[in-house]
């Protein structure tokens, strides 16, 4: 039995966006793709935005700048000046002699990194070489992890990602329920969240950075008892959520019990 209809039903599917116009033509796309040719004309969807000052899906500072501190305070620590000194320095000095141009920050680490991405994405020559253009991505990608950990994935996470995990908890439970008939949420988000805050705070690998188009699945289960189950995947590979590791209720299809799910968005639950 298929989740959704073939046609849009807004009171069965509801699209979330930041308000960022390449989210929102990303939302369009994927709605477009899922539903097209159902029904043969013209169809308003809406596409729910929240001004950037109260936005959860991606880490904000604005709403807790808590965040900013931590994010200052990793990179003082002993460990981070190593990685910086032996991983960043020797970048940052072939990346110069490549362009023949300063780079002055990590900031500028990312601009090049995103240069090369985009220039990829059109089939354009990047501007250094593949091999170098992967060691940018490969350091950025560690400088993230690096910062979203601190002072641990999980105390990161309960600013960067637990305000989005309490909606879609209440989402889910709205579900159960039967309070509403939504089935499907979809949110078009970024890079650095909801994607790697997700990752990190859940303390799941992160071989490289994320892609364009790469997605996260938060699926509500349901047994034959009605006992209900949360499953998350990554680019269509099922993730065991660090909460759920030692949880008898994981199966073989990394099936996290509802009450070790729910248990785990309140340890993100931010202060208030």
């Amino acid at each position: 039995m298929p989740l959704v209809s073939k046609h849009f039903d807004h009171f069965e599917v509801e699209v979330h966006s930041t308000d960022v116009q390449r989210t929102i033509d990303s939302a369009e796309g994927v709605v477009t793709g899922m539903f097209k040719g159902y029904p043969n004309k013209r169809q308003f969807v809406d596409i729910h935005i929240l001004d950037a000052s109260n936005e959860i899906m991606t880490p904000n500072s604005g709403m807790f700048p808590i965040l900013d501190i931590y994010m200052q305070n990793a990179t003082e620590t002993p460990d981070y000046q190593n990685w910086y000194q032996t991983k960043a320095v020797p970048l940052i000095a072939k990346l110069e002699a490549a362009l023949g141009t300063p780079v002055t920050s990590m900031d500028s680490v990312y601009d090049l990194f995103d240069c090369a991405t985009v220039h990829r994405c059109h089939n354009m020559t990047i501007p250094f070489s593949e091999q170098l253009a992967a060691e940018t991505e490969s350091v950025y990608t560690d400088y993230y992890i690096r910062t979203y950990s601190f002072p641990t994935p999980a105390e990161f996470g309960r600013y960067s990602i637990g305000p989005l995990l309490q909606v879609i908890q209440q989402r889910m439970q709205n579900l159960i329920s039967g309070g509403k008939s939504t089935k499907l949420y979809l949110s078009a988000g970024h890079d650095i969240g909801p994607i790697l805050s997700f990752l990190v705070a859940m303390e799941l690998p992160v071989t490289h950075w994320p892609s364009y188009a790469s997605m996260i699945t938060l699926e509500l289960w349901q047994a034959g008892n009605r006992e209900y189950f949360v499953r998350s995947t990554y680019d269509g590979e099922v993730q065991i959520m660090s909460a759920c590791l030692d949880d008898t209720g994981v199966a073989a299809e990394g099936l996290c019990s509802w009450v070790s799910f729910q248990a785990m968005v309140q340890a993100f639950q931010p202060p208030k």
